[in-house]
């Protein structure tokens, strides 16, 4: 599939730049290397690592947003916590399936995360998943969704 050598290199370059982001208040996004992906505005990481609660509630909202074409979805996930149904479908083309021992070999955490994109293609924010605060952090989300869309 011509979208999967995108997918891996957005993957590496969103790794990179997660991996960076706490160094960083900003770091440029390099989605202009495929026009399909310059409108993107937000990017989500669905995990199955920590809190499984927390994962499955994530994963649902995500679920809601998956035709969304200004979001960006990794799934690093087997389908014994997080229901993958939804992401399954040839006609998803924002949806990436992530491998967990490549966020492993990276020294990467594999937890479900939501990253804000501003207009000029940088992170502006980055979301952790946080059991103590997840309420709050998925309303946001959904909210920043919605008006984005």
């Amino acid at each position: 599939m011509k979208l999967k050598f995108y997918s891996f290199f957005i993957l590496a370059l969103f790794l990179f730049v997660l991996s960076c982001s706490r160094n960083n208040s900003s770091d440029k996004l390099l989605f202009e290397a495929n026009k399909e992906f310059s409108n993107i505005r937000w990017v989500a990481l669905v995990s199955e690592t920590g809190c499984s609660s927390c994962n499955v509630k994530f994963s649902e909202l995500i679920a809601t947003h998956l035709n969304d074409s200004i979001g960006l979805i990794f799934v690093s996930a087997t389908g014994r916590v997080v229901d993958l149904t939804p992401y399954y479908s040839d006609t998803l083309f924002n949806v990436v399936a992530a491998n967990r021992d490549f966020f492993v070999r990276k020294k990467i955490n594999d937890v479900s995360s939501f990253l804000y994109i501003n207009d000029n293609n940088e992170i502006d924010s980055v979301v952790v998943i946080d059991a103590r605060v997840i309420g709050r952090q998925l309303r946001d989300i959904e909210l920043y969704m919605n008006v984005t869309n």
